[in-house]
């Protein structure tokens, strides 16, 4: 007989097991040997001889513990598979920022948003302005510029839709600009023709108008013949106008810079806050296309650097006041303004030039209005340098359309301005997001609406600054 417990064989009545202890009477009595049947023979051990069941009980375990060794992973992998997953979270959520933060795309639209919204409302600048935007922002993308030119085309100014569909043409290659530029060319030859023939009508007559804005800038050109700055550290002083400093303004820089004229804005009896009466130069409020703030932008280091040093004499910097400037959030869409600054020389605020201004016409809810006191010419070396520049024609201020095209009221407005020479200016406001800064539009338009991409390069800088009386 065998112990069915540890399989050693024992004698016929024995009680227990002389090799485990185990007591006979739980095992059972039957007999049989390696017949196959299962009576004493350990569970696992079917058929086995007697001799080898010591060696076959090994392999009874084995295969459980070959299963446990497959199913464990070697812990270098384990830290492997982790250290992987993990950096790929961080890739996703990186990138995911970043296209949350500064995705063009959301900016493209929305300037592409605004435009349309604007020329629904036939606001035809502030329209233009967004897709100028657009266009910087995206510039290998064509639907900015085909609403560009149609706007151009829409007021009549087929050389400006001309221009920026040749440029469209050139960074897209879009077909339908090309058929566009063909429309448009179609369209200025018709207003050449026209304009021939209305000079052959008036031959030998003389238009009031007419000159109105050589007359401006032949004041620009001869800007503080009335009065000379000596480099002494003194002024003259003209009715409203100031003559201190001097800059290249007439474009000829063989006959040396000219006289600096100034408006005085303020005064009182130690100062004098002067703002340049003419735009004398053109800079972009920063060369980068980036979210800044007055106190980063470059244009703030041009002035109290490049532009102080060149425009007055060591004298003249002496009567300099440094000025301790605000620099608030933009009223509309509130874009931070930064940090106050302290500056020699620099542009005026949005909140300024509604103090010192008078508008003729102020929209509450656009938040921003008109004032002929602000249409300002250009000088030509600030032409020269890329300004843009402008003549006011009657167009722009006959009957319904500037009511429509600017959504204010036309109490206010006058003829007078028609003929005026005017360009844009910067302010130091931000502008309705970070990378735009306010600005004056040529034709006297200003608020907290009114704003450009920082690093437009066509907008000129009217220089501010105070000095001692």
């Amino acid at each position: 007989m065998f112990c069915s417990k540890c399989g050693k064989e024992f004698q016929d009545g024995a009680q227990f097991c002389p090799g485990c202890g185990n007591p006979v009477a739980e095992t059972g009595s039957n007999s049989s040997v390696n017949d196959g049947s299962t009576g004493n023979v350990p569970a696992g051990q079917v058929g086995v001889k007697k001799e080898d069941q010591t060696s076959a009980a090994i392999p009874t375990a084995a295969p459980e513990q070959e299963i446990v060794r497959k199913k464990s992973v070697p812990i270098p992998l384990v830290i492997g598979g982790i250290a992987v997953v993990t950096v790929l979270i961080v890739l996703i959520v990186a990138v995911t920022g970043i296209l949350v933060l500064s995705n063009p795309q959301r900016k493209y639209d929305k300037q592409l948003s605004l435009g349309q919204r604007y020329l629904d409302e036939l606001d035809y600048e502030k329209a233009i302005v967004a897709y100028r935007a657009a266009i910087e922002i995206a510039p290998k993308n064509p639907d900015a510029y085909e609403a560009l030119a149609e706007i151009y085309m829409e007021i009549g100014e087929p050389e400006e839709a001309l221009a920026v569909l040749q440029e469209g043409i050139d960074e897209t290659g879009d077909e339908a600009l090309t058929e566009l530029y063909a429309q448009a060319e179609e369209q200025a030859s018709t207003a050449v023709l026209a304009a021939a023939d209305d000079d052959a009508d008036d031959s030998g007559n003389t238009d009031e108008n007419t000159g109105s804005s050589d007359s401006d800038e032949n004041d620009a050109d001869d800007a503080g013949n009335d009065g000379s700055s000596a480099g002494d550290g003194s002024y003259t002083r003209n009715g409203n106008y100031v003559i201190f400093g001097s800059y290249e303004q007439d474009g000829d820089t063989s006959n040396g810079p000219e006289p600096i004229e100034w408006e005085v804005l303020d005064e009182n009896d130690g100062e004098m806050l002067l703002i340049s009466r003419y735009i004398l130069d053109c800079q972009p409020y920063n060369t980068e296309f980036a979210d800044v703030t007055w106190e980063t932008c470059t244009l703030r280091n041009w002035l109290n650097n490049d532009f102080y040093n060149t425009a007055f004499s060591d004298a003249e910097n002496d009567r300099v006041i440094t000025a301790n400037l605000s620099n608030p959030d933009n009223g509309e869409g509130g874009t931070e303004g930064g940090n106050d600054t302290s500056d020699k020389v620099f542009c005026l605020s949005v909140d300024e030039v509604r103090k010192y201004y008078s508008f003729e016409s102020w929209h509450d809810g656009l938040r921003y209005g008109f004032s002929s006191a602000l249409i300002t010419d250009v000088t030509p070396y600030a032409v020269n340098n890329g300004a843009y520049h402008y003549t006011i024609t009657q167009d722009d201020y006959t009957g319904e359309s500037h009511i429509n095209y600017y959504g204010l009221s036309s109490e206010g407005y006058s003829t007078d301005v028609i003929g005026l020479g005017c360009g844009w200016w910067w302010l130091r406001s931000p502008g309705s997001f970070s990378d735009l800064a306010c600005l004056v539009v040529y034709d006297g338009c200003a608020g907290w609406g009114w704003c450009n991409n920082v690093n437009i390069g066509d907008v000129g800088v009217r220089p501010a600054l105070y000095i001692e009386k």
